[in-house]
């Protein structure tokens, strides 16, 4: 296929891969089963100099043998240096500690969702 019947090909192909992507199950971190203790965010010491505050909402997909395979920010309040402290956590300390989803017995991958907080305790 050459010309704009290809494009629209290829397009529709793009879109029902991403279609896809979403079918993975997707819960919150609350109901995951862990397999050890989750390290949060180091605050960004740029935010916390100034007193900013945040909270970054991911999804995180675990595949069947509990490694991250792709991280979304959902939504964030605040800085966008909270994003990045969230994805650099999430990629370096996350992989293998959150058990995947289970299917019939089965470990299949699926999304996690979790809200990170960056709050300054004031005394």
């Amino acid at each position: 296929m050459h010309g704009p019947e290809n494009a629209a090909h290829h397009q529709q192909q793009n879109a029902s891969l991403g279609n896809n992507e979403h079918e993975a199950p997707i819960m919150p971190i609350e109901k995951a089963k862990l397999r050890g203790k989750l390290i949060m965010p180091l605050y960004p010491k740029r935010a916390f100099d100034i007193g900013l505050e945040g909270e970054v909402t991911l999804q995180v997909l675990i595949d069947k043998t509990a490694q991250i395979k792709d991280i979304k920010i959902i939504r964030h309040k605040g800085n966008t240096l909270f994003c990045e402290a969230a994805l650099k956590t999430i990629k370096e300390k996350w992989g293998g500690l959150i058990e995947p989803h289970q299917q019939n017995g089965q470990f299949i991958e699926g999304w996690i969702e979790i809200t990170i907080p960056f709050t300054i305790e004031r005394k």
